[in-house]
């Protein structure tokens, strides 16, 4: 069996990031991920700088929870961030509609600027830097 595979590995800084990994996915240039992990995969899955974008209707579920225990910490329009303090992780959730098509994006990014100096950022890959979101792209709702 072959484990579930990030859209994105990387550090996602804001919601501009979001939208653009989100644009690349409908662009064909990053893959939507097929299935949630299972809960054997949760030590792989669950990393700093992993993102997941999958389509909630395609996919066949509406949630995510990377089988750890996750503390809601702040909620903002569309965007729920949660943190695990045994993993020192926090997750960004996000559903953005397009085209009667929800996108949702579960991403895992670090806790502190030391763990997030180890990852490259957007602009360190050539093939999305630059891209610019379609306008009808929105954040609607954070992943249940």
């Amino acid at each position: 069996m072959a484990c579930v595979t990030p859209t994105f590995r990387g550090l996602v800084r804001t919601k501009a990031d979001l939208l653009i990994l989100v644009e690349a996915c409908l662009q064909g240039l990053l893959p939507h991920t097929a299935r949630k992990p299972y809960p054997e995969e949760s030590n792989s899955s669950v990393e700093a700088g992993n993102t997941f974008i999958y389509e909630e209707n395609a996919s066949g579920f509406r949630e995510w929870n990377g089988h750890l225990p996750w503390i809601s910490m702040e909620r903002g329009v569309g965007l729920e961030v949660f943190m695990c303090i045994s993993l020192i992780l926090r997750k960004v959730t996000a559903c953005i509609e397009y085209q009667n098509t929800t996108h949702c994006l579960v991403s895992y990014q670090p806790i502190g600027s030391s763990n997030a100096s180890q990852l490259k950022t957007l602009k360190d890959f050539a093939e999305i830097r630059d891209l610019v979101p379609r306008n009808r792209l929105g954040v609607k709702r954070h992943v249940d």
